[in-house]
């Protein structure tokens, strides 16, 4: 059940404590968050509930109705598989920034063995919880060691609603037991410093997660080809004269005065028959000075 809070930053803990609660089922998807009782819970005041309801709006966890109430958010099947297209994608995008940037060192690959032979264990004592707090641990390390901010952010907004969508579901052990798999994947993928193999594994294991919730929407399959089928080639550019694709060489500007002249030869030769050509049909008596003028001295 909810505990009480310290007095330093109460909204923050507040939020927490809330966002716990609905990882965990104490808070029942769909239940009324009544923030006088909420309050009495946590030993707080009204306004930081108040604040921890509205950041847990913000992040899609809490659906405030008019003249209702706020509400334990519901999510539908559309939702959640949007959430997870997005999240497999930012996750591999962490995976390989930690990977190109030289971030994960011995330590931190050890961690992460660490992590997936706990999440063995934790899957065969069917303790679901303490599963979902490694899943999270894991995948948070690898954000860190992208070393974007930003990216640990949001990938922890989206990782409440992933906790929140396993945790309502059939724990099925033999499900869990392959995700387990896809972690391990991921670790040897990660340490082979493969790049492909590390977006691929990192992809397929939280597409995986699917699967064991048992969801499937109409766009579904698509969504899966495009987020882990290989990306085309994008065109090549150069700037400042220098290739940026190998086997390409510098191509200098074009030089004025060694412009090639010779269509504006033509063009000017063609004018001149013309102008010829009129002449001896009587239309007109005689070519004009400036057509004489030799092509490039105008």
């Amino acid at each position: 059940m909810l505990t009480p809070v310290p007095a330093a930053s109460l909204g923050r803990l507040a939020a927490e404590r809330l966002l716990r609660a609905l990882e965990t089922g104490a808070i029942p998807v769909g239940s009324r968050l009544v923030e006088a009782r909420l309050a009495a819970s946590l030993g707080v005041s009204r306004g930081p509930v108040r604040d921890a309801l509205q950041y847990l709006e913000q992040q899609g966890l809490v659906r405030r109705l008019p003249h209702r109430g706020s509400f334990a958010a519901t999510l539908a099947p559309e939702e959640l598989v949007d959430i997870f297209i997005l999240r497999a994608d930012l996750e591999a995008l962490a995976a390989r920034l930690a990977v190109v940037r030289r971030a994960i060192h011995g330590r931190d690959l050890a961690a992460l063995r660490e992590c997936v032979a706990a999440m063995a264990r934790a899957v065969r004592a069917r303790r679901f919880d303490e599963l979902l707090d490694l899943d999270i641990a894991f995948h948070r390390l690898l954000a860190e060691r992208s070393g974007h901010r930003r990216l640990v952010v949001i990938l922890d907004g989206l990782r409440a609603h992933t906790r929140i969508a396993i945790a309502l579901a059939n724990k099925n052990a033999r499900a869990l037991a392959g995700v387990v798999e896809t972690h391990r994947n991921l670790v040897a993928a990660i340490e082979s410093e493969d790049m492909r193999r590390v977006d691929l594994e990192s992809k397929q294991h939280v597409l995986e997660t699917l699967d064991y919730l048992g969801l499937d929407t109409p766009t579904l399959a698509a969504d899966g080809r495009a987020l882990t089928s290989p990306c085309a080639r994008p065109p090549r550019r150069r700037q400042s004269g220098v290739a940026t694709d190998p086997g390409d060489a510098p191509r200098a500007p074009p030089s004025p005065r060694g412009r090639d002249r010779r269509p504006q030869r033509r063009r000017q030769e063609r004018r001149d028959r013309s102008n010829v050509a009129r002449s001896s049909s009587g239309k007109v008596d005689r070519l004009s000075d400036s057509s004489r003028i030799e092509p490039g001295l105008r």
